[in-house]
């Protein structure tokens, strides 16, 4: 099966929610398939040998990424005579010369965030009227979803975050990390990093000076405009991004933390929470009905209220003081994991491609 995943991520945005799922898919896939990486400028992260990549050199601008996904995807699709374009983004093109499946990132409405220009408008309406033409959507079998005809997929984490034993690799010299830190990795749009840094600052003067806060993932971020939201909120002493050049060092971010924050919306496919739970640690997040249903009794869940800010800032100031509640987190955990059938993705992925391409002709 030739199958052509769009690496847009991979070259813009590799610690993403889309990126990271996408490596995760890479790192996955079943003998049968022939990948291939559409990507608009070398990967910025390593890529399995057995993956074919095709550079199209296109600029980041959000005009060519409207160009990128509604022309120059199923052009090489149909190129390449490809029998699927697979897409980590809930964005396929409004006409495409072969079938799209997508394994949705960023797919919660709350936590898209707002176009602003005219082109992010157009791409994100255009994308709209591609689910609605009948691209096939691929959804975790333990999560819920209110859309009907779903794909029902095992759970899927990259090989790196499933060994709780494995021998620590040498990240620590080169990322500088502190004994104990708290970690942050998700979705860095203003309203996410503004959710993010108001519950730190509940958080940051009881526990801060022994426990700061390391974050990740924020590709879309240059470190002047992180930089400057920082002094907005007086956080520099406490606060700090890190930048993982691959999958292996992120996993010693997991595997490192005193406790996982998440005030984010939760994602169908982000590997995030699972990652954390996978290595014990206890959880913070925000409650919504994916990370309920993810998490369950292994993370302390906080309701969106207009006391939210502080009220994940009380969450996390509990989890690291009171030692009981973090071992509790921790034992279900390993609980909430022991039924994931993590094995089982690969070989119920290429069914599930089979199935589509079969029924596509």
């Amino acid at each position: 099966m030739q199958i052509l995943y769009d690496g847009w991520s991979l070259s813009r945005a590799p610690g993403s929610l889309a990126g990271l799922h996408l490596q995760t898919l890479l790192s996955l896939l079943p003998s049968a398939v022939d990948a291939y990486v559409a990507l608009p400028a070398p990967a910025a992260v390593r890529l399995p040998a057995a993956i074919q990549q095709k550079v199209r050199p296109v600029s980041p601008s959000p005009s060519a990424h409207l160009v990128w996904q509604q022309h120059m995807l199923p052009a090489l699709a149909r190129e390449m005579q490809a029998q699927l374009i697979h897409l980590p983004h809930p964005s396929p093109a409004l006409f495409s010369p072969v079938p799209v499946v997508v394994s949705p990132t960023g797919m919660s409405a709350a936590a898209k965030p707002r176009p602003r220009g005219l082109f992010e408008r157009l791409r994100d309406a255009m994308a709209q009227g591609g689910m609605a033409r009948g691209a096939w959507l691929l959804w975790p079998e333990d999560l819920p979803s209110s859309t009907a005809g779903v794909q029902r997929l095992p759970p899927a984490v990259h090989p790196a975050f499933r060994r709780l034993d494995q021998e620590p690799i040498e990240v620590n010299e080169r990322l500088e990390l502190p004994d104990t830190y708290i970690f942050y990795h998700g979705p860095s749009q203003p309203d996410d990093l503004s959710r993010l840094l108001g519950a730190w600052e509940w958080a940051a003067a009881p526990i801060g000076e022994q426990y700061p806060l390391l974050i990740a993932g924020l590709d879309p971020v240059s470190p002047a405009s992180f930089t400057r939201l920082l002094d907005n909120y007086d956080l520099q002493e406490t606060v700090r991004m890190v930048n993982p050049q691959s999958i292996e060092e992120l996993s010693q971010l997991y595997q490192g933390c005193a406790a996982f924050f998440y005030p984010a919306q939760s994602d169908p496919w982000g590997e995030m929470l699972r990652a954390a739970l996978l290595y014990e640690k206890p959880v913070v997040a925000l409650e919504t009905p994916l990370s309920g249903a993810l998490v369950g009794p292994a993370g302390y869940l906080v309701p969106s209220s207009s006391n939210v800010e502080r009220g994940l800032g009380a969450a996390l100031i509990t989890v690291i003081v009171e030692e009981s509640v973090a071992s509790g987190l921790a034992a279900a955990a390993r609980r909430q994991t022991a039924s994931w059938r993590l094995d089982d993705f690969p070989l119920q992925l290429e069914a599930c491609y089979r199935q589509i391409i079969d029924s596509s002709k």
